[in-house]
């Protein structure tokens, strides 16, 4: 079984009805249809992304931190591998500004498998020819935070 990484733009109005119970979370994170533009799946290159910016497997500070791992649970609900986590539309443009100017070339030069392995980073990657995958992602995810910072909106991160 693999560990999937998840975002999803939503509104207030959203958030809201998760927190308040009015919206069931399992519900609406996996027989909801979301629109391509507010869903991204980043499959397993999470972990690494979230080393690659906190420099370590579980702990970071914010807005690195946020990025992958962060945000506030929503309720104790385990969504796959433990509950969805939200962040504020505050703190996905605080996100966005830390990670939109970040270089191939810097994110490569912390792409390392060897240390990837001392660490336990999921999955194991096994040559640093990997990393055109994981900042595939890692675009992705930027270009994902762009949009709700552009937007106004919150952010649902989840593994399952």
């Amino acid at each position: 079984m693999s560990m999937i990484g998840n975002y999803l733009m939503v509104d207030g109005e959203t958030i809201q009805g998760i927190i308040s119970g009015e919206i069931d979370m399992f519900e609406f994170l996996y027989n909801t249809e979301h629109s391509d533009d507010d869903y991204l799946d980043i499959d397993k290159a999470w972990h690494a992304i979230h080393y690659i910016l906190c420099g370590h497997p579980w702990e970071g500070e914010p807005p690195y931190f946020n990025v992958v791992l962060g945000g506030t649970e929503i309720n104790d609900e385990d969504v796959g591998y433990g509950p969805a986590r939200y962040l504020v539309p505050a703190e996905v443009k605080e996100v966005y500004e830390a990670i939109k100017d970040i270089k191939e070339e810097e994110f490569k030069s912390k792409f390392d498998c060897d240390e990837f392995a001392r660490n336990d980073i999921y999955p194991e990657y096994s040559s640093n020819d990997e990393f055109d995958y994981v900042w595939g992602y890692f675009t992705k995810v930027r270009d994902m935070f762009e949009k709700a910072s552009l937007t106004g909106k919150y952010m649902l991160l989840y593994l399952n």
